[in-house]
């Protein structure tokens, strides 16, 4: 039986964006060029709450008026987790904001927590 092989202690893994109140202020989950490989976010609102991935810097977004790369939807009172092999490219800026409509500007009633892994 042979010994198991892990990653060199100088591996990098994915860098971890949090926000525990994420609203409809654009937040930079990173402020250059990079991947996104997934996302944790609980909605403890008691209404459905739609998180915006932007590829822009937060000055050059405006919520309800930048089109978004992806929009995660989250029901209400419930979590929303993804991880993919395949990572999202944003070749500028990840930016993230949180509405209370697909294409609205209005903040949930609080703040949702916001995980985002990226590299």
């Amino acid at each position: 039986m042979s010994s198991p092989t892990y990653a060199s202690s100088s591996a990098k893994g994915a860098s971890v964006y949090r926000n525990t109140a994420l609203q409809a202020t654009p937040a930079a989950a990173k402020t250059s060029r990079g991947r996104v490989y997934g996302w944790f976010i609980n909605n403890t609102n008691g209404a459905d709450t739609f998180v915006h991935f932007y590829n822009a810097t937060t000055g050059n977004v405006t919520v309800g008026a930048t089109t978004p790369v992806f929009t995660v939807v989250v029901k209400a009172s419930s979590i929303n987790q993804s991880f993919t092999g395949i990572p999202v490219e944003f070749q500028t800026a990840t930016t993230v904001a949180a509405t209370t409509t697909l294409g609205g500007s209005t903040d949930p009633a609080s703040g949702l927590l916001v995980q985002v892994f990226y590299c």
